[in-house]
């Protein structure tokens, strides 16, 4: 994997479960991602000593928040057990992080269905920084209500923290081609799209507490 080794970038250590509170918003995810330009960045979702994702958020907004953290330049660090759902007991005697929860191996268990969200953003995560051309960052963000989108390179990330449905016209936002056809390539569990399943960019409904990644 392509790491970012230009002189001026400075390897800065962020963590999204203490930068964020439980509720934040579109404005907030945009000032996060523009705060650490320049440097390279490694992004925690959660750790010993910040707690779980999955214990701060709720599971939507924790998958949201992979979603952004694995399609912004950087690295991301997960958790042991962050990749499949996995919750802080809150019974055991584990003086380490709560201890966790049993986990469910069911192959129709939400375990499966977050593991394979979290392997397509890994595969995503490892060919945009492989042709990524430049040390900067060249994202294109924008917000609208509750919708925080950002364009890199050949990939549009739609992240709704609203409860409910929201429209959001990808082609002007973002100066899409007219004969552009986005591609889903990664959402959240609970989005109900299927990979590979076309958008029209100019119709595109994100579903409440949900988040997207398309190519075109």
């Amino acid at each position: 994997m392509r790491l970012y080794t230009g002189e001026k970038m400075i390897p800065i250590l962020t963590d999204f479960a203490t930068r964020l509170s439980e509720n934040f918003t579109a404005e907030d995810l945009k000032a996060h991602a523009g705060s650490v330009n320049n440097h390279f960045v490694i992004r925690r979702l959660s750790g010993p000593r910040t707690g779980r994702a999955t214990t701060k958020y709720s599971k939507e907004r924790e998958h949201i928040l992979a979603m952004i953290a694995y399609l912004l330049r950087g690295e991301v660090i997960l958790y042991y057990g962050d990749e499949v759902g996995l919750q802080q007991s809150t019974t055991s005697q584990l003086d380490i992080d709560g201890g966790f929860e049993t986990m469910n191996w069911n192959p129709d268990a939400d375990s499966v269905k977050i593991s394979n969200f979290y392997k397509q953003l890994g595969n995503i995560h490892g060919m945009i920084n492989q042709t990524s051309e430049t040390n900067t960052d060249d994202a294109i963000y924008k917000t609208e209500g509750g919708i925080f989108a950002f364009k890199r390179d050949q990939y549009i990330v739609v992240a709704n923290l609203d409860d409910n449905n929201a429209e959001f016209d990808l082609k002007s936002e973002f100066l899409l081609p007219d004969n552009v056809t986005l591609i889903v390539k990664c959402s959240t569990p609970n989005s109900g799209l299927v990979l590979d399943e076309p958008i029209l960019p100019s119709t595109f409904t994100a579903v409440g507490t949900s988040g997207y990644v398309m190519k075109f």
